[in-house]
């Protein structure tokens, strides 16, 4: 595996919320929903541009991910502002988060000075999408002190977005149909039941977006995060709108096929050289796992997760972790 599809297979909501975000109207959406009111009135939101730089240091690289957008301010000379959405990697509360970003904002200052560039001001956005519930402590109340000593204490202001405090009715209010799907998805993920009863309604308003470069993502994120067995999912395709159950069903097809087809030639290449039934045998069996290679390293390639690859393939998932490393050394 190169290393953004093994990035892809360990941190698939990190991958998938930057693909997201990387969607200009789903990014001014998102901006417009979750910055404070007061904010959003004085940032040209709608002019914002993607930076190509992020302020993310070897040793946060474990802890976050970062997306970093340069907004406007309306009707004044000063520069543009940094609004950095943090992607926690850990996906469960972190006591000392604050101190992370107390951290990266120190970074992302030193940098700015270190290549002679203006200091901008970074408002930075931490979003959590865990199953755990965290209410998140503020820096300064996890550092004894009196009052005398308060003005020691580290002071700034993050924004903190939990989709577990999110109600589906907030969600389903937005208007943006990518960002509201993909709110809906990633909450509804921390609830299997609740998860079967929404997902076909999720699906089904992506239709409108099905000719966009998300779209495949979108399903690809969905069947590697879902945990639904082959049953369940084949009740929820039948319930899905023919616009894009296709396209759903071409996902898996494409992974599968091409090992079927590649196992099947090769099997019957092998046993026809050997012109005798053990060769043939030979043949059969070394296709057979061919076939299995194949389709296994295709479907990680594509973004399944190593458990759903296993049970596509009715395979345990040490075997599947043995094909990748095994490709892996050749």
């Amino acid at each position: 595996m190169t290393k953004e599809e093994e990035n892809w297979v360990n941190n698939p909501h990190d991958k998938f919320f930057k693909s997201l975000i990387k969607e200009r109207d789903v990014a001014i959406a998102f901006l417009t929903q979750f910055l404070p009111p007061d904010v959003v009135n004085v940032l040209d939101i709608n002019q914002f541009s993607y930076e190509e730089t992020n302020f993310i240091s070897p040793e946060l690289n474990e802890s976050f991910a970062d997306i970093l957008l340069s907004v406007p301010l309306k009707e004044t000379t000063a520069d543009d502002v940094y609004v950095s959405i943090l992607l926690e990697h850990k996906s469960y509360k972190d006591k000392f988060a604050d101190f992370q970003i107390l951290y990266y904002l120190s970074n992302a200052y030193m940098q700015m000075i270190k290549n002679n560039q203006p200091l901008r001001l970074v408002i930075p956005i931490l979003y959590y999408h865990g199953k755990e519930k965290w209410d998140k402590d503020i820096l300064s109340s996890m550092i004894p002190h009196n009052s005398a000593m308060r003005k020691y204490i580290p002071n700034f202001f993050s924004e903190f977005i939990n989709i577990n405090t999110l109600d589906l009715q907030q969600i389903e209010s937005l208007e943006n149909g990518l960002l509201r799907s993909a709110l809906t998805l990633q909450k509804i993920n921390n609830n299997p039941v609740m998860a079967i009863q929404q997902f076909v309604q999720i699906l089904n308003s992506l239709a409108p977006y099905k000719q966009r470069n998300l779209f495949r993502m979108f399903v690809v994120y969905t069947l590697n995060t879902s945990n639904f067995d082959n049953r369940s999912l084949s009740q929820i395709l039948k319930n899905i709108s023919p616009l894009i159950k296709n396209d759903i069903m071409t996902t898996y097809e494409q992974i599968l096929d091409t090992g079927k087809i590649v196992g099947k030639a090769e099997g019957k290449a092998e046993g026809k050289a050997e012109g005798k039934a053990e060769g043939k045998a030979e043949g059969k069996a070394e296709g057979k796992a061919e076939n299995q290679r194949v389709i296994a390293l295709n479907s990680i390639k594509n973004g399944l997760s190593i458990s759903l690859t296993a049970n596509i393939m009715g395979i345990s998932e040490q075997e599947v972790i043995d094909i990748i490393e095994a490709n892996n050394h050749e």
